[in-house]
């Protein structure tokens, strides 16, 4: 359950990374189309952009922390430029300077988009893949509980429930186990008549 809430946090702080990338590519649109003034497009764009690192950081530093190596690697090169940027005084736009660097300000903020949809989407599939592994575990864990119960006392095998899903068991009942499961999906195994 734990994994499941780390894809849910992801997935909400990559829609904010979102957010806060459409919101800068606006700004530079209405820029482009004379809608605002160079500097109230400056303030708008200056205003999101620490945020923006800021929660890309938090995100690789989720991903880290809690052992999910790839997405951390893939967060990696985003977190690296956006760090060479604020480490170079380069993350800020210049009101004086907008208007020259307006395509390249542009293309970089739709390559970050495309960047943050990926992330996204692997995301969600780690969340959906993570959510239905959770639930197969219930059912195989309740057979095991029936099964340890329909035995003698001599003979039963498990040392505590931790949850729904783990148990501590004797380490001779291993293969006992194994069979009793092996038994119970052959009983329960649809076998498509010829």
């Amino acid at each position: 359950m734990g994994d499941l809430f780390v894809w849910l946090i992801s997935f909400f702080l990559l829609i904010a990374l979102l957010a806060l990338v459409v919101f800068q590519l606006m700004c530079l649109a209405d820029l482009e189309f004379d809608y605002i003034n160079p500097y109230d497009s400056s303030a708008r764009i200056n205003r999101v952009v620490l945020p923006e690192y800021i929660i890309e950081g938090v995100l690789g530093a989720i991903y880290l922390v809690t052992g999910h190596w790839i997405m951390a690697l893939f967060t990696a090169p985003y977190l690296y430029y956006n760090v060479t940027l604020y480490m170079s005084n380069r993350h800020l736009v210049d009101v004086t300077e907008i208007f020259n660097m307006l395509h390249k300000e542009k293309k970089q903020r739709l390559f970050k988009l495309f960047y943050l949809v990926f992330l996204l989407f692997l995301s969600i599939f780690w969340m959906i893949l993570t959510a239905l592994e959770d639930h197969d575990d219930i059912p195989m864990a309740q057979f095991i509980i029936n099964y340890n119960n329909s035995l003698p006392q001599s003979q039963k095998f498990i040392i505590h429930v931790l949850d729904g899903t783990h148990l501590f068991v004797q380490p001779h009942a291993a293969e006992m186990i194994k069979s009793a499961i092996s038994e119970f999906r052959d009983q329960n195994s649809y076998d498509k008549p010829t």
